[in-house]
């Protein structure tokens, strides 16, 4: 009896529809949500790389300050490389969640 039961359990999960994207148990959660992080985390970038662009075009030197006398000031291009990373991880992270989903 009680195999019968078990195994009529595991027929009746095994009709369940597929679940959804995000509830998948095979992974792909991970990659959506470091996707989502880093786009928005490179649109402040761009954000930040145009504001101080546009200061230093007008003059005004925001950011030409030197982290305790010592490296490179800090200028509109370590923005616009941070948001050209930021995109470029949130593409890669995007992909690979898009192949997960394809593969499962």
């Amino acid at each position: 009896m009680i195999k019968l039961r078990l195994f009529a359990e595991c027929e009746t999960i095994s009709r369940s529809p597929k679940p959804l994207s995000f509830t998948n148990p095979k992974g792909g959660i991970v990659e959506k949500h470091l996707a989502t992080a880093a786009y928005w985390i490179g649109i402040a970038c761009t954000a930040l790389a145009l504001i101080t662009r546009g200061l230093a075009v007008m003059g005004i030197f925001a950011l030409q300050t030197t982290y305790a006398g010592k490296g490179n000031p800090v200028s509109y291009r370590t923005f616009l490389e941070g948001a050209v990373l930021f995109f470029v991880m949130a593409i890669a992270s995007a992909v690979i969640a898009w192949a997960k989903e394809r593969k499962a």
